[in-house]
């Protein structure tokens, strides 16, 4: 039994050296992070052709991605993301992020509006609507050498 627990140490051993030289300890992401991912299907499988925005950091190396373009939300490992710095112009200090900050609502003003000067409501005439008219489209009967032979031989 000794001898069996020693030969299987020695290959356990061998085998957890030859699975470290390999693998590699991957750089968790934060929130914010931009991404590249790696297509999982398709005819490029293993192109890095999609780019991203980490939105949410679950367990066990999964995040949520926001996709540039579609802004569709998809769950990825951290083996198909990649972390990459956007390009900014020289001069281009921060990017703003938060479209509330991009794009402020104007607060609404307490004084009503003075109908003498501003532009009188109008309302939108309904035009009335015609019924569609339909027209008929049956093409004419088929001739086939059934039918004359039927129509010749007929009294």
């Amino acid at each position: 039994a000794d001898q069996r627990e020693n030969a299987l140490a020695k290959r356990i051993q061998k085998s957890k050296n030859t699975w470290e030289e390999k693998t590699q300890e991957l750089i968790p992401l934060r929130v914010g992070d931009c991404v590249q991912m790696q297509n999982q299907l398709g005819n490029y499988p293993k192109r890095w052709s999609k780019r991203g925005e980490v939105v949410e950091v679950k367990g066990h190396d999964q995040y949520m991605v926001r996709v540039d373009g579609s802004r569709r939300v998809t769950r990825r490992n951290r083996k198909f993301l990649r972390k990459f710095s956007p390009y900014r112009p020289p001069g281009h200090t921060s990017q703003i992020r938060n479209q509330a900050e991009a794009f402020p609502i104007p607060k609404a003003t307490t004084t009503p509006p003075n109908p003498a000067t501003s532009c009188p409501a109008t309302r939108p005439t309904a035009t009335p609507t015609r019924p569609a008219v339909v027209t008929s489209t049956m093409s004419a009967p088929r001739v086939t050498k059934a039918t004359v032979t039927m129509a010749t031989s007929s009294p």
